[in-house]
């Protein structure tokens, strides 16, 4: 078996290299650890952060 040393901390799926790690889940905001396939599922989310901003 080959060993799998990188691991998605969202999905749990392994990788061999993090250069595989990272096509896998390209698309990271900047204001928190959250990764995703889509950079329009991205956009959405970041709305969460601007919400809380305008409420603190």
């Amino acid at each position: 078996t080959t060993e799998k040393p990188c691991k998605c901390p969202e999905c749990g799926k392994t990788f061999q290299r993090s250069s595989h790690l990272m096509e896998h889940r390209p698309f990271h905001c900047p204001d928190c650890r959250k990764t995703s396939n889509y950079s329009s599922y991205l956009i959405t989310h970041q709305h969460i952060h601007t919400w809380e901003r305008s409420y603190k």
